[in-house]
This record gives structure tokens, C-alpha cells and sequence, in this order.
């Protein structure tokens, strides 16, 4: 299976804080399931851009470690994002935005070297990582996909995610902030 690096704190924002846009500089035809991968960097100053809008960011953050897994359903220049899309705004920074629905955490990161662009989970991270979302409910997230027109529909708030959040990593991680247990 594919996965895709991605720095804290957007990683932990899409699994947790219902980021559903992943900003690119570059398209991809790829379609389907993809691991989330969170880097080995995290950015300290968009960390605290989202504590500032009142986000629960954890003090520790898994990195260098499969976090999760999203289908990823299409690819689209920004300003089709923000028509289509008006409830991840404030996610959207372009040019292009990977739409991510069916987002489901991990309990607990499995570390994995990533790499630029979509890459190859090795077999035994895979299965690693496969078996333990098995294990792991399917949380209720609001998808990216558009409602149709005269639907109603129900957002769900970030912080109940973001406090469970600080649960799933603080609690549960195998390794410390920054630090991963392959090099």
C-alpha cells in the first residue's frame, strides 16, 4: 500500500482536527487508501498558528511513523477547493488539494522511514499497520465530499477530536516528541 509523508502539525490535524485537504505543489491521478505518514519535522510555528485558533495540539507527536490511513478521492486546484469545499477554508493553501474522506487514526504510530511523494509501505509495516486499524473503530467524521444540494447536514466540532487526540499520543505513544525508533 501507499503512503504519503506528511509534517506535524497537518498530519495530526487531518486525523484529528477534520482536516480534509492536503496541500501540494504538485497534481496526483492517484486515487484510493493511503497511509498517513508524519514526518520527521514538525512545524513549530504551525503549531502554535493552531494552538492560536484553539486547537488542542499535543505536546508529543509521533514522528517518523505510520499514523493513520485515508482514501483519497481526488485532486483539485485550490479555488475549485474553496467553491466546492467551503467548509475547509481554512485548510486550503494550494495549488493543489489532495480530498481525503474515510480518515481513521492509529492507537498507536507504527514507525516507518518515509519518503517524498507517494511511496511504498514496506510488507511488514503494512501488515503492521492493517492490523491494527482493524483493531481500531472508524470514528464519525465529517467526509470532504459535497452535499447535495438541499441536504441537511451536521458538522462535527474539532475540539472533542483534539482532546482525544492528546489521549492517543500522549498516552499511547512508544516513543518521545521528535524522536523515532528507526533513524
Amino acid at each position: 500500500m501507499k503512503a504519503l509523508s506528511i509534517r506535524h502539525p497537518w498530519s495530526w490535524a487531518i486525523l484529528y482536527a477534520n482536516k480534509r485537504i492536503e496541500n501540494r505543489t504538485w497534481p496526483t491521478r492517484f486515487r484510493g487508501e493511503v497511509f498517513i505518514h508524519a514526518g520527521k519535522t514538525i512545524e513549530r510555528d504551525s503549531v502554535e498558528m493552531l494552538r492560536a485558533d484553539s486547537f488542542s495540539v499535543p505536546e508529543e507527536l509521533a514522528c517518523g511513523a505510520i499514523v493513520g490511513v485515508a482514501r483519497l478521492v481526488d485532486c483539485i486546484d485550490d479555488e475549485t477547493a474553496e467553491t466546492r469545499y467551503p467548509d475547509q477554508v481554512e485548510w486550503i493553501s494550494g495549488p493543489w488539494c489532495f480530498i481525503l474522506e474515510e480518515v481513521r487514526a492509529l492507537a498507536t504510530p507504527i514507525p516507518c522511514h518515509g519518503k517524498l511523494g507517494f511511496f511504498d509501505v514496506p510488507a511488514d509495516v503494512a501488515a503492521t499497520a492493517g492490523a491494527a486499524l482493524a483493531l481500531t473503530a472508524t470514528p464519525r467524521r465529517r467526509s470532504a465530499t459535497p452535499a447535495p444540494a438541499g441536504a441537511v447536514t451536521t458538522a462535527l466540532a474539532p475540539a472533542p477530536q483534539a482532546d482525544r487526540a492528546a489521549l492517543t499520543y500522549q498516552e499511547q505513544l512508544p516513543f518521545r516528541f521528535g524522536e523515532s525508533s528507526r533513524g
